[in-house]
């Protein structure tokens, strides 16, 4: 049944009345407050928030679907997940309602449909009303660029006019474990308060643990190594998810139908690294459509795309008709500003727009690219004819964020100013594996030239300087703690959020995995002694865990293995700084460096090569 805000608001007060009795004691005890009032209160704090969820949460809209939403559920192709030792989960393994004080990160790149997961949990976890209620939160509305607890941040998020009374009211359901909460999208936070925002995170996790807590993410922005949290990577679709994901679509049929046909032929393998990924899956069927093909290159296609989506016609209709554009420009000074205004935006990680921000960086697109151009009718193209953005409300979004990177990308491949390797960095800073990905695609040599040969000189110079250090030193230098696995109280992961290790993750993208950080918590061993010293530490703070959360073998009422506690932090003393100076941390130190060594003597071979073909463009002159 389709979901209208009538309904969505009639079952949101349902929930919040239902669940109300199991904690309208605990409350009044902790408020002096009539029962009948305190009930009251509670259900109008959170049963708008939950209303506007449900509706938010069942109905979509899709680069398809653009005029219309659709509904979530009517398109939803189930999805699958592993964690680090390649168990397979089901998406209805992760409903963070099933028990209290579940910790899950959901992991996946652009396109991989980390938020229709999210959205679809919070509609399965509705439907089953386990006794907690769920709160969807946009981890890019949460103002981290202040003093508040989360827990403050996440109450102000639900918009809510009730007063102090109904914060405190908020702060027993926390305590007492009455919430299930989604924090989506980790990786659309401000790369600035990435930090503090895990810091608010970790605090706000050990203080409530009978809530349970899901986070949705991309790879690389260090939210992974929370200790307590359980990580699931997104699968890749398979041919036949692919297949059912288009058939679900609403689309011109006989259109869907070609594709439908090369799909169950061999286009799927042919393209099986794009064909892998929801949102283009769903794009691959829109440049179909216009070119009869898919390209090799995701940079090539992703030029398809925008030509589609400039000259879209209504294939449905009687006769094709061209959209005329209102800023009257053509499709080469169009993409020019959308070029500059993606980049100048997501350098400064603007991923959600308010009017007058918007106004103010498709301003500065027009500016750099010098077009003659109206802004509020550039942004009517944008929105109404290239269907690039979206209104969300009273702020504008991309359809998808891979069009800001990959435009943004386009705009640094194209600089020819003075200073090309501060146009990369403002990018790379910001961006993580797939923008990386776009780069090398585009122009290789000049990626190589102007920015990975120097950034790659630089990071060898810092890791050379400590190489007489001593190990505790070492280690310092690449980390800030470590993280041990209580399986075998062996190092499982490194994590820091230093400039040298966010170097080193962009190197890593850009060459050889082995650049990463994570080559030492992949290697370095310590004795049997000093394991032991891991587990002693482990010893002394288990009371404060959950005995489910030790029980490996313990199953859940599907049959499936709970999910548990991996790894925990240990901190760096004196203790620790013995346990490092035993290990073989100097030994793979110097193995690093020639790692780099290496590296770097490929990547100015590469560099020299480019310059000298390039400059066969003399030889007949």
């Amino acid at each position: 049944m389709a979901i209208t805000e009538a309904l969505a608001a009639s079952t949101a007060q349902k929930i919040c009345e239902s669940v109300a009795p199991s904690i309208i004691e605990k409350i009044s005890k902790k408020i002096h407050s009539a029962a009948r009032k305190i009930k009251v209160q509670y259900t109008l704090t959170f049963q708008n928030h939950l209303a506007s969820s449900i509706y938010k949460s069942s109905w979509i809209k899709t680069i398809v679907s653009k005029d219309k939403p659709v509904s979530l559920e009517s398109i939803y192709v189930s999805l699958k997940l592993n964690n680090d030792i390649s168990e397979e989960f089901l998406d209805i393994d992760l409903d963070p309602t099933k028990n209290g004080g579940l910790r899950y990160i959901v992991s996946g790149t652009g396109g991989a449909g980390k938020t229709i997961l999210m959205k679809y949990l919070l509609l399965q976890s509705v439907k089953n009303c386990r006794g907690k209620i769920p709160l969807f939160i946009e981890l890019r509305n949460i103002n981290f660029d202040n003093s508040f607890e989360l827990s403050k941040n996440i109450y102000d998020n639900l918009k809510s006019e009730a007063g102090d009374e109904s914060f405190n009211l908020f702060k027993v359901g926390l305590e007492t474990g009455l919430f299930a909460i989604f924090l989506d999208g980790f990786d659309e936070i401000n790369p600035n308060y990435v930090e503090k925002a895990m810091r608010s995170i970790s605090a706000f996790s050990r203080k409530y643990k009978e809530c349970s807590i899901i986070i949705s993410t991309r790879p690389g922005t260090g939210i992974h190594s929370l200790n307590d949290y359980h990580v699931f990577h997104l699968c890749p679709l398979v041919k036949s998810q692919a297949i059912e994901l288009v058939s679900k679509t609403k689309f011109e049929q006989i259109s869907k139908s070609k594709f439908l046909d090369a799909l169950n032929s061999d286009l799927f393998e042919k393209h099986q690294s794009m064909m892998s990924i929801p949102i283009l899956v769903v794009m691959m069927l829109l440049t179909f459509r216009s070119y009869g093909e898919i390209p090799d290159r995701m940079t090539v296609f992703y030029r398809q795309a925008f030509d589609t989506l400039y000259s879209i016609h209504d294939a449905e209709g009687k006769e094709s008709y061209k959209r005329i554009h209102d800023s009257g420009l053509p499709p080469d000074l169009f993409r020019g500003v959308l070029n500059a205004f993606c980049y100048t935006s997501l350098c400064q990680y603007e991923i959600e727009f308010t009017r007058d921000s918007l106004e103010y960086y498709v301003k500065k697109g027009i500016d750099i690219t010098r077009t003659n151009c109206d802004v509020s009718k550039f942004i009517s193209d944008l929105i109404k004819n290239v269907c690039i953005l979206q209104p969300d409300g009273l702020n504008y979004l991309f359809v998808h964020r891979s069009f800001q990177e990959f435009f943004a990308a386009t705009f640094v491949s194209r600089y020819s100013g003075k200073k090309p390797f501060a146009a990369y960095e403002q990018l790379i800073r910001v961006s993580g594996p797939d923008v990386h990905r776009m780069l090398l695609e585009i122009d290789r040599p000049k990626v190589y030239r102007k920015w990975l040969l120097p950034k790659l000189e630089k990071y060898r110079e810092k890791i050379a300087s400590q190489t007489n250090g001593a190990p505790y030193e070492k280690f310092q230098l690449l980390f800030d703690r470590l993280l041990v696995s209580i399986k075998d109280f062996k190092l499982q992961y490194f994590s820091s959020r230093n400039e040298l290790s966010s170097d080193a993750a962009k190197l890593s993208y850009m060459i050889d995995p082995n650049i990463s950080i994570n080559y030492f918590s992949r290697n370095l061993e310590f004795s049997s002694e000093d394991k032991l010293l891991f587990k002693d530490i482990w010893d002394n703070n288990i009371s404060e865990l959950k005995e489910s959360n030790l029980n490996n073998n313990k199953k859940n009422k599907n049959g499936r293995k709970s999910i548990y506690l991996t790894r925990f932090v240990v901190e760096i003393n004196d203790d620790i700084r013995g346990i490092l100076s035993r290990s073989n941390i100097d030994v793979l130190y110097n193995k690093y460096l020639n790692i780099i060594d290496k590296e770097l003597k490929n990547v100015r071979s590469k560099v020299e090569k480019d310059v000298v073909v390039e400059d066969l463009i003399f030889d007949d002159i």
